[in-house]
């Protein structure tokens, strides 16, 4: 009696098999290619109609499939013009380029999303803010809004100011915001942690608005003309974060009490100067 020769690829795939399936799968692969991988592992040297039948993949995509496999370095196919087969590149030494190619294209796509994000933020710029209007605003753009918002001011300017709007308060440029502010009769008042290392900086900018030195704040705002309100978080570095503009009355009252409250508070930049020389 004769026994039918049973080919390997219509063996159907074990079930460790189909557990290595849902490994590769978990790290990026899609059906198709994780079963003809582990189809090619099992049975080293197979034609795409063999890993199509033993994968279960359908014959028409089993090219398509072989070739992704064949770029991402998980098979390699022998240098043979008919009916060439392919070969499984050791588990490990595939997963060694697949993790380098993945690191690779994680490094090109994190500096085009930055370049991307610099770009966008320079080519979209919300409108003028309304009553009743909000905007969130990404680092990028507050010390921008700072200096634009400021020179608008045409009764007065308050605010707690962090380190990194130096440039919008440069009171030593005479071309600077603040110095026409002066001439304009704009009031002007800023809280500001002044420290040995500001404070050339800080008596600068004390000759046109009224400087009190604060402790260091985890936010910093600008309120303009009692309309608008700059308002930023602040990093430890003293960065700012993300920011909001907005144009609300209520908003204006609660935030403009609590300025009155810590400049009240803060120390006059007279006295903090005798501190610090005394020190």
């Amino acid at each position: 009696m004769s026994r039918t020769k049973v080919k390997c690829y219509q063996i159907p795939m074990r079930d460790s098999d189909e557990a290595a399936v849902q490994e590769l799968r978990s790290i990026g692969l899609n059906s198709y290619e994780s079963r003809a991988y582990v189809s090619l592992l099992r049975y080293e040297k197979l034609t795409p109609m063999q890993v199509a039948d033993l994968a279960k993949v359908p014959k028409p995509r089993i090219y398509d499939v072989l070739s992704k496999l064949e770029a991402m370095r998980f098979v390699i196919r022998e240098p043979r013009k008919r009916k060439p087969k392919y070969l499984a590149i050791p588990v490990k030494t595939a997963l060694k380029h697949y993790d380098e190619e993945l690191n690779r294209q994680y490094i090109e796509k994190a500096k085009r999303i930055e370049k991307a994000s610099l770009k966008l933020a320079k080519m979209i710029t919300p409108a003028a803010p309304k009553v009743g209007t909000a905007y969130v605003l990404d680092p990028e753009q507050i010390t921008d809004w700072a200096s634009k918002a400021l020179a608008k001011a045409e009764k007065k300017a308050w605010g707690i100011i962090p380190q990194a709007w130096n440039s919008v308060f440069d009171a030593s440029n005479p071309k600077n915001t603040i110095v026409a502010l002066k001439k304009k009769g704009v009031e002007l008042k800023f809280l500001r942690k002044v420290t040995k290392g500001n404070l050339d900086f800080i008596k600068e900018m004390g000759k046109y608005a009224e400087v009190r030195h604060c402790l260091e704040s985890d936010f910093a705002f600008l309120d303009i003309d009692g309309k608008d309100v700059l308002l930023s978080a602040v990093t430890p570095d003293g960065a700012p974060d993300v920011g909001i503009w907005i144009g609300h009355p209520s908003m204006m009252k609660l935030l403009e009490d609590y300025f009155v409250l810590k400049f009240k508070e803060g120390t006059p930049l007279n006295a903090r100067i005798k501190e610090l020389s005394a020190d």
